[in-house]
């Protein structure tokens, strides 16, 4: 456990070097390591640091990287939309429930009789939420 969270910070140390200049990524990336430090759960934050990497490197936009790293160390079900809307807007709360309704396409099942599945109308939703915004499949 040590050796991962010496792994956590350093690659969010790196992270934090290549958000220089970008606020919102680099508050988001703050909030997130006081978090995960503070409750003890640092998986989440390992996952959500090299998602971040990635997007980093595509140039994804800063509402997308905030979204990103916040997404990734949330307990399941546990988002408060209020607090996260007032410290980083909106667009990363649209993005972090998109994040989320796509997250359910793993229950998704076809039904014994090889109809379809009640939770067909959930896989619309899903895709609607990703035609809303691309980003949410990043």
């Amino acid at each position: 456990m040590l050796t991962k969270e010496i792994s956590n910070e350093t690659r969010g140390e790196q992270l934090e070097q290549r958000l220089l200049g970008r606020d919102l990524p680099a508050r988001a990336l703050a909030f997130v390591s006081a978090a995960a430090k503070a409750s003890g759960r640092t998986e989440g934050l390992s996952r959500a640091l090299e998602t971040a990497d990635v997007l980093t490197q595509i140039e994804a936009d800063d509402d997308a990287l905030a979204a990103a790293l916040i997404v990734g160390t949330l307990p399941k079900g546990e988002i408060d939309s209020a607090m996260i809307a007032e410290a980083f807007g909106a667009e990363v709360v649209a993005l972090i429930n998109g994040v989320l309704r796509a997250g359910r396409i793993e229950n998704l099942r076809a039904g014994t009789d090889g109809k379809s599945a009640p939770g067909i109308e959930t896989l619309r939703k899903m895709l609607l939420a990703m035609a809303d915004d691309v980003r949410v499949v990043l």
